[in-house]
């Protein structure tokens, strides 16, 4: 993997060792045979257990993704099986972007396909467009920045309560006893995938759009898992 990379790529290529930092502009290969974890910037490797049940590297690695604070993408490419498509919904919940090849650009579909069935992706495209879309979105992100809404609270009429008021309003969904944390984050990632990092921008988006209210009403919707498991 190393030799074929190396063809299409200038950027540092690097097979993972245990307790190796991250580093820009570098591409870091998981070993056989074990799994991959990562914590804040450091990359770890154990043993994959020998239980006879199917291996899902990428959902492993993506669940710990999803639990760093860093501005964080996930990106799911051609590959057969479903491997990835439970890990981008951690990252998803976790306010992190999830992106997928799009399938018809993929010699084997089922991996974008098993992700786009989650509901979890934010955006779909042929893998020549796919760094520039994670550029863009990491740049936009609220997480990279001092947000609009740091230090706010309910109930104080602030913007968030501008926000749930009006989200009330057309949706009839009363959000107010929710999470302040979980609220937050969804706004944030809402602000930052409608390219907006002013709370009173997102409001005039929010009030006049049909669609954005559902949208976000869908964000702060998202389950970690569901009761009913045959929709």
């Amino acid at each position: 993997m190393e030799d074929l990379l190396a063809r299409h790529t200038n950027l540092a290529i690097k097979r993972v060792s245990d307790g190796m930092p991250l580093s820009p502009d570098t591409v870091f290969l998981i070993p056989p045979k074990v799994e991959m974890t990562l914590t804040g910037t450091v990359l770890h490797l154990r043993d994959r257990p020998n239980q006879g049940t199917a291996n899902h590297p990428i959902d492993i690695f993506f669940e710990s993704l999803a639990q760093t604070p860093l501005p964080h993408a996930a990106v799911v490419l051609s590959g057969t099986g479903s491997d990835g498509s439970e890990g981008v919904i951690q990252v998803a919940n976790a306010g992190g972007i999830v992106f997928t090849q799009s399938p018809e650009s993929a010699e084997f579909p089922g991996m974008p396909e098993s992700a786009l069935a989650t509901e979890s992706v934010t955006q779909q495209a042929p893998p020549s467009q796919l760094p520039g879309l994670i550029i863009t979105a990491i740049r936009r992100s609220p997480m990279a920045e001092e947000s609009d809404l740091a230090g706010q609270s309910i109930g104080q009429q602030s913007s968030i309560d501008k926000v749930l008021s009006l989200l009330h309003d057309k949706t009839h969904i009363d959000f107010q006893a929710y999470k302040l944390e979980t609220i937050h984050r969804r706004i944030e990632r809402r602000m930052s995938l409608s390219n907006n990092h002013n709370i009173d921008d997102y409001l005039s988006i929010l009030a006049g759009s049909n669609d954005e209210p559902n949208t976000l009403l869908n964000d702060l919707l998202i389950g970690v898992t569901g009761f009913w498991r045959d929709k």
